[in-house]
């Protein structure tokens, strides 16, 4: 018979799979709504929760948490069609849910995050990882791991690993227990955080980028690497006045970092702008 704590502490354990699992989906969807105001986020999670419906009935009588990994991979890859395209996946449209609700296109970090969402339905034991070279799903069970590419929900052998890390950090790099353990979620959100804030500085987006840092700024308002794109946003929008300040707190700050020449080089080309001090 099972004590009422010993009930209440494994509740309590169930809710903290939950919340950790939907963590990059709800931070993702925050990033989302500061970029654009009219992002309805009880709508991105009503779409959610019909998934989670019909991916319950897809499940059927199955009760085996193995099974039903694959099943939940071939839901939302195969029935339902989610997906990342190589010549199109690093745009920022496919790091906003309703774009990607509405195509079934998204970034692997994204498409993680929304089978992450799921798992989490269902209490699945699938966690993300912080791999080199993309964010990857891992799954525990009975003893077993096996590691999910979120790009196509395909499997991933370990050979496989070893050889994209080579192609990443070099020839003979050993695939350690650090590269495939479950990641801390607060990197995966900064890596999410630095490739959307990539893509709308790319794309040109400059006040939604600068939307993006502003808020970054304000939780850690000393931050030299935020406060140099926050530059480089300005430069774009031709706020010179504001764009070489900040660039020039960044060459104090960081005088070593390798970027710090070509910031420099930035700042000489602003200065010699007549309009910059007007």
């Amino acid at each position: 018979m099972i004590s009422i704590d010993e009930s209440d502490r494994k509740l309590r354990e169930y809710d903290l799979r939950v919340k950790a699992k939907k963590q990059l989906f709800q931070y993702i969807l925050s990033l989302n709504k500061i970029i654009d105001p009219n992002c309805k986020t009880s709508s991105i999670y009503g779409r959610m929760g019909h998934l989670t419906r019909e991916l319950a009935i897809f499940f059927g009588e199955e009760k085996d948490p193995k099974m039903r990994i694959h099943l939940l991979l071939q839901f939302f890859y195969g029935e339902k069609g989610f997906f990342c395209d190589r010549e199109s996946y690093f745009y920022s449209s496919n790091l906003m849910f309703s774009h990607v609700l509405d195509t079934k296109e998204g970034t692997p970090a994204v498409l993680g995050s929304m089978v992450l969402f799921l798992a989490a339905q269902f209490d699945l034991p699938i966690t993300g990882i912080n791999f080199p070279t993309q964010l990857l799903l891992r799954a525990d069970v009975d003893e077993e791991v096996a590691f999910i590419n979120p790009w196509d929900g395909k499997y991933v052998q370990y050979d496989t690993l070893k050889t994209w890390l080579e192609g990443y950090l070099g020839f003979g790099t050993p695939l350690t227990s650090e590269y495939i353990e479950s990641a801390d979620i607060f990197d995966l959100e900064d890596r999410v955080y630095q490739v959307l804030k990539m893509a709308l500085i790319r794309e040109g987006k400059n006040e939604q980028a600068l939307a993006l840092i502003e808020h970054q700024l304000s939780e850690d308002p000393e931050n030299p690497y935020e406060i140099r794109d926050r530059g480089v946003v300005y430069g774009h929008m031709e706020c010179f006045h504001l764009a070489v300040p900040d660039l020039q707190y960044f060459v104090e700050q960081c005088p070593e970092d390798p970027a710090t020449p070509l910031v420099k080089m930035q700042i000489k080309d602003l200065e010699a702008i007549p309009y910059s001090f007007q």
